[in-house]
């Protein structure tokens, strides 16, 4: 009794030599390949960023029943999230100016990009904020140590996959 008609497209991407990607979009045609690939690339941050709260600022279970306290909990984690963001990038430029000292008194190039581990980044954040009484400078300083390079090449093997297992009720 109750149809709805939805029409969408399937785009097929070619992402690499005899790999494509798919996506199904119900987009306007006015959207050409290029205005979705640029939707998905802003699209694939935000999924990042979403991974970020739910994993490393512990967004994945909820911990409140009643609808305010379920906000002040994600509202907590946003705010968390940001300051521990703002925080990692001041880190990377600090680290980036320190590296460029390094190259002009050596006259060398790196070969990789460094930037600071969000993972990391966040969890000094949260420490912080429970019971740290350093200032900013001092964490920026701690949030120095967690560099990684950022390699552009890929990876010539794949890496082995593993199940997510079950959570079991008495660790809910």
């Amino acid at each position: 009794k109750h149809l709805c008609v939805v029409q969408f497209r399937v785009l097929k991407i070619k992402t690499a030599p005899n790999t494509f990607e798919y996506i199904i979009t119900n987009l306007p045609f006015s959207f050409d390949i290029n205005d979705i690939k640029t939707c998905y690339r802003l699209r694939w941050g935000i999924e990042t960023s979403f991974r970020y709260l739910k994993h490393v600022n512990g967004l994945l279970y909820l911990h409140s029943k009643k609808p305010d306290f379920l906000k002040q909990e994600i509202y907590g984690n946003l705010i968390l999230y940001n300051f521990g963001i703002f925080l990692a990038n001041e880190a990377a430029l600090e680290k980036q100016k320190q590296q460029l000292e390094i190259e002009q008194q050596h006259q060398s190039q790196n070969k990789y990009h460094y930037q600071v581990d969000f993972s990391s980044a966040l969890r000094i954040a949260r420490k912080y904020f429970w019971r740290d009484s350093r200032t900013e400078k001092d964490i920026i300083h701690l949030m120095i140590k967690y560099v990684h390079a950022v390699k552009e090449e890929l990876r010539p093997f794949s890496r082995p996959l593993r199940g997510i297992g079950a959570v079991h009720f008495a660790f809910r």
